[in-house]
């Protein structure tokens, strides 16, 4: 293997997967919460979703291998019972279960990004990646979704051997640090070394909803300098960081935006001004 000397970065929830964002817009929020059995139970709104069940279990749920199932089932169940209702645990479970598998089934990669991620994983000495802070069951999700973009993909705690010779994933529940932090990186730094110049794809939270907590840690601007910041310190190599910001409806300019940045990424990576 030919060592790599570029490295790009792409996020997935808001990002490759603009789905994935949509489903928590409020009124498809409020939808999925009837159809998954979860607002017979009383957690019926975006407000309840988000501020007893998400935002609560976020840090355990996003850096640990509990999952999405696991922490949210627990979340509801202690919220009914504060509430006085004592619901069969098995209920609830089967109840964000179907929720979960909804989310799930919603978080596809667009069908615009899927020429551009192949020129990428065809480009010479090139290392792939996306990095996402998700939940433990995100990593096998996005495997295979890539699989059925006829990408191969591993995690980034598996991905020691040839790291150009298939997409890593690096999820902060695998690493045990969020993006935003330097442990994170100097994780994948230890798959993916010597690499430059270095590109990162995200929305930097612009397209997640509002109510979301990670959404609400920083201003788009402001989140994307740090990450720029951060991955020249881990990297030592020249960093360029694009946003992937849509416009409110989401959907008329995606194909645009996503041919845009396709086209910025392989001008940095030719090294073109």
């Amino acid at each position: 293997m030919s060592r790599p000397h570029a490295l790009v970065v792409l996020d997935f929830s808001g990002t490759l997967s603009v789905a994935a964002a949509r489903f928590a817009a409020p009124e498809r929020l409020t939808a999925e919460l009837a159809r998954s059995g979860l607002a017979a139970l009383g957690i019926d709104t975006p407000d309840v979703f988000w501020e007893r069940l998400v935002n609560p279990t976020w840090e355990r749920g996003s850096t640990t291998s509990a999952g999405y199932v696991t922490v949210l089932t627990e979340a509801a169940i202690h919220l009914l019972r504060e509430r006085g209702h004592h619901q069969d645990p098995a209920v609830v479970g089967e109840c964000v279960s179907r929720f979960a598998d909804r989310y799930f089934a919603s978080s596809t990669i667009a069908e615009p990004w899927q020429p551009w991620l192949h020129r990428l994983f065809a480009h010479p000495d090139l290392v792939m990646m996306v990095a996402t802070d998700h939940y433990a069951e995100v990593t096998g999700h996005i495997i295979a979704q890539l699989a059925a973009h006829g990408l191969p993909a591993a995690a980034v705690t598996g991905a020691h051997r040839a790291p150009d010779a298939h997409v890593i994933v690096a999820n902060s529940a695998d690493i045990g640090h969020h993006k935003a932090e330097r442990s994170f990186w100097d994780a994948v730094a230890r798959t993916a070394s010597a690499v430059d110049p270095v590109v990162t794809i995200d929305d930097f939270g612009a397209n997640e909803q509002q109510d979301d907590a990670y959404a609400a840690q920083t201003r788009l601007a402001r989140r994307q300098q740090e990450t720029a910041d951060l991955l020249s310190a881990v990297f030592g190599a020249s960093v360029t960081a694009l946003p992937f910001a849509l416009d409110e409806d989401g959907g008329a300019d995606l194909r645009h935006r996503i041919d845009e940045i396709g086209r910025t990424t392989m001008r940095v990576l030719s090294g073109a001004p």
